[in-house]
């Protein structure tokens, strides 16, 4: 914890106070060394203002503080003046405590962006960016993609897949038309915005790749194509965080694009917000009722005991086939009901296997392992070890494309939306309910088995930035994240996808958001809407990509490899982190954490998705850096506050209302004629030890009623003599039977004074 100001200047202020009382007690005590039983009167005086000005009598109780025989006003304004000292004291040190300095948002202002390099493995691990785009489409073979056509004519039949040279000199055009890139750019390439379009959204890292086989491609000339590298894990960061090109949102799922810049001249930083492309994985499971339920042995390697256990998964599977009602409409996924879609007929396929008569069920509703060799059904029972799982394999084609709603033989269009269906095993978790990382032997375990359907949609978010440095992309902070809002329909972004007579086996469409004038333009499918679920494409893995156009195919393919690669066993050729949680238990835990239940296990494939998408890619669009109002975001900087909190400000408000009241009171008595500087300069001199002592013994040398000046030069060095303080206070100065009675001028008056002394040696009154 970092000391504030406050809390030094209330340190300080509290020595402050204790040398305050400390030097006044350690000089009293030097004057208490030197003193001797003689001294004249002026000294004795001076003497007493040292002692009485002293904490010393209110330590020792002495005369001065006696609350005895006092008058009552008098009683109280001493103890009044006591208590003020003391709070004032304590106010001192207690009042600065509540400063703090507070960085807060202050003025808007305009301010140039400069780039922000990112230290971390990402960072170092994204190389510059290529100078040329490369589209390919096809499946076996590559093909011209729409628009690029360039002498080759392909086709499929039942022997197989063909390029046919229709022209001298055919070749496969990896170049993008220009009327392509127009279209695709429109909404996004003008100065000042912030949104990305599919030319701004690439491939982190890509080699070069030359066609030495043929030379079909691009007549046998370098291309540029794109590749996967794993960089490092976002997976237990729980935050949004910003990496080269990329926010990635590992709280909920999504990626931002964004070449990250920040503002620059600002001393303490400031806050801004900007419009960004956002890619989200939006997911729904469903339990299927089934789950796997096994002993551990005498190692993870080897389980025993496994059985498939219908928890209602057969018992009180529906007997109707559910329709999937509106789900075929255009942007209209319903990911629920096709993930209860594929486990209705997943369980409808594995009771048909396993003979389960419904609504029947295997004994005590176990089912043995020898039995469960499903074919359209879970396949992937526990076996060398225990762990969270998603697959889509056995996850049936039949089941497959009622869930997804789409064939490779489909036409790629606006309808035809991205979705993947697969399996999702839980984590491992005991019986016995005893939460642990550690699996011991002869334990019992259980696993459930859900169905899951991802989408991926796309919109615009509003991103709050805040940053207190321009040195290193650690300084930069993601504060919010919501979805845009519109003030009307027309307002919302024109969504695009590019037409063609090409199957989702072979193409994967261009899509984004596109200038107004294309709403009704040939080439084009368009939708205005807040957001976009992205069109089915090829069935490629994240690591295999043709070309270097990333938009059209890389988010589908990273959801492809979230279902299909990214539980250990093809990570190891594919580059993709191992995500089951084998090799990790902190992400382990987590997975056990979120398994439990079908709603808190759809957030594990939107995870994994968004890590290996933001691996996978990288925004180009920056913020301008000239810093004029038409192409920077209004800035709101930082500035340096002191900040005070109240309840610290108690102890001297008390005494600002104190000194306030008998300051009040004071200035009353004066303008009342009650107190005059004449009056008590008198009072003061009247009270001296010196003039009382000079006054009761040696009346005549000076009138009573003397200016200071007069009475030091008559009387002041009049010798007395004071009993040792070590002495018993039984032999006083002057013994008497009883007090003395010393009568006192007037104050203000000149009237001489009378002294009455009664004497120890007779009874005789002398007056003087």
């Amino acid at each position: 914890m970092s000391i504030t100001v406050g809390q030094v200047a209330g340190l300080i202020a509290l020595a402050s106070t204790i040398l305050h009382i400390l030097l006044p007690l350690a000089i009293v005590i030097l004057v208490v060394s030197f003193l001797r039983n003689e001294h004249n009167a002026a000294t004795w005086s001076v003497i007493d203002k040292q002692l009485q000005s002293s904490p010393w009598p209110t330590l020792l109780q002495t005369d001065s503080v006696n609350s005895r025989h006092v008058a009552r006003h008098v009683r109280f304004l001493a103890g009044l003046s006591t208590a003020a000292v003391a709070l004032l004291s304590i106010a001192g040190f207690v009042t600065p405590l509540g400063l703090r300095d507070a960085i807060e948002p202050g003025d808007v202002t305009q301010a140039p962006f400069q780039y922000l390099p990112d230290a971390s493995t990402f960072g170092y691990g994204t190389p510059p960016r290529y100078n040329r785009f490369s589209r390919m489409c096809g499946a076996l073979l590559p093909m011209n993609c729409p628009g690029a056509f360039a002498g080759f004519l392909t086709f499929m039949n039942e022997t197989g897949e063909y390029n046919i040279p229709v022209t001298p000199h055919a070749i496969i055009n990896t170049t993008i038309p220009a009327n392509i890139t127009e279209v695709f750019s429109s909404a996004t390439s003008g100065r000042g915005t912030t949104l990305s379009g599919p030319f701004d959204i690439q491939f982190r890292t890509w080699s070069v790749t030359v066609d030495n086989s043929h030379g079909e491609i691009d007549g046998g000339r370098p291309y540029a194509s794109g590749e996967y590298r794993s960089l490092g894990s976002l997976m237990l960061r729980n935050d949004i965080v910003p990496i080269e090109g990329v926010i990635a949102d590992m709280t909920a799922g999504g990626v931002g694009f964004r070449n990250h810049s920040v503002p620059v001249g600002l001393p303490y930083g400031g806050t801004w917000q900007e419009d960004l492309t956002w890619i989200e994985p939006v997911t729904e499971c469903v339990d299927t009722n089934l789950t796997f339920h096994f002993s551990m042995g005498d190692s993870p390697d080897n389980l025993t005991n496994i059985f498939l256990v219908d928890n209602g998964g057969f018992a009180n599977l529906e007997p109707e086939y559910p329709y999937p009602g509106l789900w075929n409409d255009t942007q209209n996924p319903d990911l629920r009901a096709r993930a209860y879609m594929g486990a209705w007929l997943s369980n409808v396929l594995t009771a048909i296997f396993l003979n389960v008569t419904y609504p029947g069920r295997g004994k005590d509703g176990l089912v043995s392992r020898q039995a469960v060799q499903p074919r359209g059904g879970p396949d992937r029972l526990p076996s060398r070890y225990a762990r969270m799982s998603i697959t889509w394999q056995n996850f049936t084609d039949d089941a497959g494309i009622v869930c997804r709603g789409w064939g490779v033989g489909d036409y790629a269009n606006i309808t035809n939306v991205g979705i993947r269906c697969g399996y999702l095993y839980s984590a491992p978790r005991r019986v016995d309910g005893v939460e642990s990382l550690i699996f011991e032997p002869q334990t019992n375990y259980t696993q459930n088995l859900y169905v899951c359907a991802t989408g991926l949609r796309a919109s615009v978010k509003t991103v709050g930035f805040s940053v207190n440095g321009t040195s290193s992309l650690d300084q930069l902070k993601v504060i919010s994240v919501a979805d845009k809002t519109y003030a009307d329909n027309a307002s919302m972004p024109l969504w695009a996808v590019e037409k063609s007579n090409l199957t989702i086996g072979v193409f994967s469409p261009l899509w984004g958001m596109v200038d107004d004038r294309y709403e009704n333009a040939d080439g084009v499918w368009t939708l205005r809407a807040k957001q976009f679920w992205l069109p089915a494409g090829k069935d490629l893995s994240v690591y295999i990509s043709a070309d270097s156009l990333a938009a059209p195919k890389v988010f589908q393919a990273a959801l492809y490899s979230t279902y299909t690669e990214s539980m250990g066993e093809s990570s190891k050729t594919t580059g993709i982190a191992d995500y089951s949680g084998k090799t990790n238990l902190a992400l382990y835990k987590l997975w056990t954490q979120l398994s439990q239940t079908p709603a808190a296990a759809s957030k594990i494939i939107n995870l994994i998705f968004t890590e290996i998408a933001a691996t996978a890619t990288v925004g180009t669009k920056q913020v301008a850096t000239d810093g004029s109002s038409s192409s920077v975001p209004p800035v709101t900087q930082y500035t340096k506050k002191i900040k005070y909190n109240m309840l610290y400000g108690i102890p001297a408000v008390i005494i600002l209302a104190v000194v306030a009241i008998v300051v009040s009171a004071a200035l009353l008595m004066w303008l009342l004629s009650r107190f005059s500087l004449a009056m008590m300069r008198q009072l003061l001199n009247q009270t001296a030890t010196g003039r009382v002592a000079t006054n009761l013994l040696y009346p005549l040398l000076c009138d009573p009623a003397a200016e200071t000046k007069q009475w030091v030069a008559e009387a002041g060095q009049a010798k007395l003599s004071f009993a040792l303080v070590e002495q018993s206070t039984a032999h006083p100065l002057m013994p008497v039977r009883r007090a003395p009675t010393l009568t006192f001028p007037r104050v203000g008056t000149t009237k001489a004074p009378l002294y009455t002394l009664i004497r120890e040696s007779s009874n005789e009154k002398d007056t003087q």
